[in-house]
């Protein structure tokens, strides 16, 4: 039998786990228990299915090489975009054509540009079509049980109060049946190359101008503007800088102004 001063030592060191675990569970900081954390303790509204915060997007084993849908996230192929286990992303892409942005003063060099994997990687959840559960290797603990949403679901094209509209590409939903998914005129451009596009175009800066930061994530792209040039998913997400997952604040435009010269 534990004496009384013990076994309050004992209580006071469960209650610093549970505190331990309670604060590294609802941390805002990076993925884990923000908006990108679908796990059953994340901060999504779209949450459950397992405890692993990271297999909604990564994998350590069977990683995406070319597994792509067109219009349904069910019907996975393997003649999607060539992504090569890079990421090792755990989901397929969308292999649909996108309806780009265009522009009456600027015509992309006489092209319509096409989102690159950067952008996939995003709109493989963020069309509106893509089910956030589909995965290609499911976690051991996997229980569809716990999950609020199965296959589609009709309210993905809701707001979400802290980061905006989740529907990127406008997509039209009706119960599990959705469609569309590739219009994206209403949004900034993207998969194009910003040094060929700011030496036609005086209004954008020189890329070696560019915050370090902004120049750094060009780079990972091959110096093409994907999502991935504005947003970093990993990021805490909070008001102020943060907010939208952006890499630089918007506050008085400044991520705008990073790049226009306005």
């Amino acid at each position: 039998m534990l004496s009384k001063s013990r076994t309050f030592i004992l209580c006071l060191l469960m209650a610093g786990v549970l505190f331990y675990t309670y604060n590294v569970r609802n941390s805002t900081a990076g993925v884990a228990g923000g908006l990108h954390d679908l796990s059953i303790f994340g901060g999504s509204a779209f949450s459950g299915g397992t405890e692993e915060v990271c297999v909604y997007c990564h994998t350590p084993h069977g990683a995406n090489k070319s597994k792509g849908y067109t219009n349904n996230p069910n019907n996975i192929s393997d003649t999607g975009p060539n992504l090569n286990g890079q990421f090792l992303w755990n989901r397929a892409l969308p292999a649909n054509t996108f309806l780009p942005y265009t522009s009456d003063t600027y015509t992309f060099n006489g092209s319509e540009p096409q989102p690159g994997i950067n952008s996939l990687l995003c709109l493989s959840c963020h069309d509106g079509i893509g089910a956030m559960n589909v995965l290609l290797n499911y976690p051991a603990d996997w229980d569809p049980s716990l999950l609020p949403f199965y296959n589609q679901f009709g309210d993905f094209g809701t707001s979400d109060p802290n980061i905006g509209p989740l529907n990127i590409g406008e997509a039209s939903c009706t119960g599990d049946t959705c469609t569309g998914g590739v219009d994206l005129r209403n949004d900034h451009p993207i998969g194009f190359n910003y040094d060929t596009a700011q030496a036609s175009d005086s209004g954008l800066r020189e890329r070696t101008s560019l915050p370090a930061i902004l120049q750094q994530r060009l780079s990972i792209s091959g110096n093409q503007v994907e999502c991935s040039t504005c947003h970093d998913p990993h990021l805490t997400n909070t008001s102020g800088t943060r907010n939208m997952f952006l890499v630089r604040p918007m506050e008085g435009s400044q991520l705008c102004l990073d790049c226009h010269l306005k």
